[in-house]
């Protein structure tokens, strides 16, 4: 009871009606609370609040009776003391040392403790709770537990003399920005001010995409930090971050991007490479159209040999190397995704892949420097590789140090690699590949062989027509010409187009002509050179570390169009598949259950969830018992999700002409 409502109810009293102030035994305020009541901590008597939802509880309440009653009492003099009235000290429960140890406020490292600012340090540091705890416990005798040392974390990490979480991010990438001259950094912020994409460029990045700016491989991951950021995903995110590659690096010389089936944003990649290639993963495009054909739920089941089949011509279709081949096999496709009067397959396959078969057939791609990177392979390799060191409860400083830490130990590796002097020999090699492999990498040397082994071939030069020029050199054969320039000895075949290096044609005239080395060294660009791979220089960038914030009145009062919407709702979405990959398989079929109803429903343009109720409303007899029409068809829907690629070109560039058209209105 506090000195306030005791004074009250004594001013109330009727024995003291018309007193003054001065003669009530009232309490100084100075006193408060007048009174407490002291109970066991096994003695609160069972309150429920659940909700149902964890029927099993520990309660620490066991109606133990002990109690006192501490009050404050005038005593002679106008002195006041603390009496103890109504005490009963008897448990009802065993009282040890051992029990006391137990109780979490007991168990507590105290906040004057020295070891506090160690484990501050440690926090600081990235360790784990478990090396926490083992260090706690080791160096003093605090009983603590493991949920204990997890409290105390987060009670260091939210204290208000310590940094939150995005300023710890701007003072790891002003710390990264200074490493070295080369190194730029990124922070956007959205509408409400918050951090939302950061993006880190290390000079060694920039030297190596300046040494290949013709490829450019995009993938994202998940489940990184705590915060659900993906390495890429939304449109706000990708967006921002090509925005500042671009910044970072001279983009203009990119022919060619490589992405995954699943990234959504290609029209992103369009507009912002506009001279650039989109290719599609052909492992993702494999993987994809073989799940395709298995999917009895959407386009009928077909026999295990039929598949076996299909499996085959999927194959042959990506890897074809021309436009006869890739009917030929299409055509093939089409008889067994048509057998018994079935067409969903093939009308889906028609509309969303054929379509568009210069992203992921082979033919289409021959011509472009892509380097041998028909996948995105390396991406994913380097992916798989960093989530070893990063964790989903992450702190998205945690993640960025984990993630810069990883990346400057492949740097130092590949510094080490290149700088050693030495040279590497293989015992399979003549003389001139051995140069050639001292002088480049193994993977060039293995790439570069089959060719050098196919010129060296005393029987090949007499299947060619050799057409000599002052300039270039022109062979013949099988009705296929290969002009080869003199000056770099590059050609116009498959190998030099995709790899820039001279190509067996270009040694077998050099041979053909006795020339005294077959291999041209001296045309083979300095990019492969092993003593040049660190010496490349970069273009300052003006604003190494650049925070930028949009504009939020803008936003507010901007339409939301129908690519907006999309964006949220890919936003949105990216999130619950997050939450549902980690759910038990029971909790996640049912949770898809009810996705898959409330999907239904929406197609019927009902927006509530399972658990709302409808609105009041007064249907004509009309609209009673009326039959609801058919959903979209499975391929038409999978088309929207996946497989739609062309039709979601079609989408932007309807939206951009809809746009510019708009535009010329305005101007008007």
């Amino acid at each position: 009871m506090n000195v306030r409502l005791r004074n009250q109810k004594i001013s109330k009293m009727k024995i003291h009606a018309g007193k003054p102030q001065s003669e009530l035994p009232l309490v100084p305020e100075e006193l408060d609370p007048y009174q407490r009541v002291y109970i066991c901590t096994h003695g609160w008597k069972e309150r429920v609040r659940s909700k149902g939802q964890r029927p099993r509880q520990n309660m620490k309440g066991v109606g133990c009776p002990m109690r006192f009653r501490a009050q404050f009492v005038e005593r002679d003099e106008g002195k006041w003391r603390i009496e103890i009235k109504q005490a009963f000290y008897g448990h009802n429960h065993v009282l040890s040392e051992e029990v006391y140890r137990v109780y979490p406020s007991v168990r507590q490292v105290p906040v004057d403790s020295p070891i506090i600012s160690d484990v501050e340090l440690m926090v600081a540091s990235g360790s784990k709770a478990s090396k926490i705890y083992e260090y706690i416990r080791e160096r003093t005798p605090h009983y603590i537990q493991l949920k204990d040392v997890h409290n105390l974390v987060a009670r260091i990490r939210n204290s208000g003399g310590r940094l939150s979480d995005e300023d710890l991010v701007a003072e790891l990438l002003v710390s990264f920005e200074l490493e070295s001259p080369g190194n730029v950094a990124a922070i956007d912020e959205d509408g409400s001010g918050h951090t939302a994409v950061v993006t880190i460029s290390s000079q060694h990045m920039r030297k190596l995409y300046k040494r290949f700016p013709e490829i450019l491989l995009v993938d994202c991951t998940h489940k990184t930090n705590s915060k659900f950021w993906p390495g890429f995903d939304h449109v706000f995110i990708f967006n921002h971050a090509v925005e500042q590659f671009q910044v970072a690096n001279d983009w203009k010389l990119t022919k060619v991007i490589m992405v995954d089936k699943d990234l959504t944003e290609i029209g992103v990649l369009r507009s912002m490479f506009p001279d650039a290639r989109i290719l599609l993963c052909q492992f993702h495009v494999l993987k994809w159209l073989r799940g395709a054909v298995r999917d009895d739920s959407k386009y009928d089941t077909f026999p295990s040999a039929i598949l076996k089949q299909m499996d085959h011509c999927v194959s042959n279709m990506v890897y074809s190397k021309s436009d006869d081949e890739f009917q030929l096999h299409a055509a093939e496709f089409k008889y067994l995704a048509c057998r018994d009067g079935r067409h969903t397959l093939w009308t889906y396959f028609d509309r969303n892949w054929v379509a568009c078969k210069e992203m992921w057939v082979t033919q289409h791609r021959m011509e472009l420097p892509h380097f041998r990177n028909n996948t995105n392979n390396r991406l994913e390799r380097f992916f798989g590789k960093l989530k070893a060191d990063l964790d989903s409860s992450m702190s998205m400083r945690e993640c960025l140090e984990a993630t810069i830490r990883y990346q400057r130990r492949k740097e130092d590796e590949y510094a080490t690699r290149v700088v050693m002097p030495g040279t590497r020999r293989d015992l399979t090699y003549d003389d001139e590949m051995n140069q050639l492999l001292g002088m480049t990498s193994e993977w060039v040397a293995e790439v570069f062989e089959p060719e050098y082994k196919f010129a060296l071939d005393p029987n090949v030069a007499k299947f060619y027509r050799i057409e000599d020029e002052d300039l270039y050199v022109n062979l013949y054969r099988d009705g296929r010409k290969h002009r080869v320039d003199k000056y770099n000895w590059m050609c116009t075949c498959e190998f030099s187009s995709t790899m820039k290096l001279p190509c067996r044609h270009g040694m077998i005239y050099r041979k053909h002509v006795a020339h005294m080395l077959t291999i041209p060294y001296s045309s083979i660009p300095a990019r492969w050179l092993r003593l040049g791979a660190l010496d490349e220089e970069i273009a300052a960038v003006d604003v190494p570390l650049r925070i930028s914030a949009p504009c939020a009145d803008v936003k507010r009062m901007k339409r939301m169009s129908d690519r907006d919407k999309y964006r949220a709702a890919q936003s949105a979405f990216s999130r619950i598949n997050t939450e549902l990959t980690d759910l038990p398989d029971d909790k996640f079929r049912a949770a898809l259950d009810h996705l898959e109803k409330w999907g239904a429903r929406l197609r019927r343009g009902d927006v509530r969830m399972g658990t709302q109720e409808a609105p009041d409303e007064v249907k004509p007899s009309s609209q009673v018992a009326k039959p609801v029409a058919a959903d979209t068809p499975d391929e038409e829907k999978d088309a929207k999700r996946h497989g739609g690629i062309c039709d979601q070109e079609e989408r932007d560039e309807n939206e951009q002409e809809e746009k510019e058209g708009n535009e010329e209105k305005i101007e008007n």
